[in-house]
């Protein structure tokens, strides 16, 4: 039984106009067995397959594999664009971001095994040595 990726190329090859796996093969320059075996494939593409499928159907990667069931619909969501972008920002919006996240904590950094703020963690001596 052919797999949701299988029925996916086809309806691109469908979209596209092709009348058959032949005419779709010839049209993007591949072999028409490389075709028949997306079009009849049981089991999930591998990664490289994949992105070549993507390649040639000029698709996004996210929705071949949605096609290919490694990820659902519901994950293929764009993230929000309300981050910035370093490139975006001025150096003084850069550093007030610094400063708010770090407002408290004395600059330090939390340890990732216990979420602590410690200076012994940080790599920086503590504060007092500091100075």
């Amino acid at each position: 039984m052919p797999s949701g990726f299988a029925r996916w190329v086809r309806d691109q090859i469908a979209a596209r106009g092709h009348q058959s796996d032949e005419e779709a093969a010839r049209a993007m320059r591949v072999y028409p067995s490389l075709m028949r075996q997306w079009t009849t494939i049981a089991r999930s593409p591998t990664p490289q397959v994949l992105r070549r499928v993507a390649a040639l159907f000029d698709t996004p990667v996210p929705e071949v594999l949605v096609a290919a069931g490694y990820m659902t619909e519901e994950e293929n969501v764009p993230l929000p664009a309300t981050r910035t972008m370093l490139q975006q920002m001025s150096n003084k919006q850069i550093l007030d971001e610094i400063r708010r996240r770090t407002a408290g904590d004395g600059g330090r950094d939390a340890d990732p095994r216990t979420g602590e703020r410690s200076a012994a963690h940080s790599g920086w001596p503590a504060r007092s040595a500091r100075q």
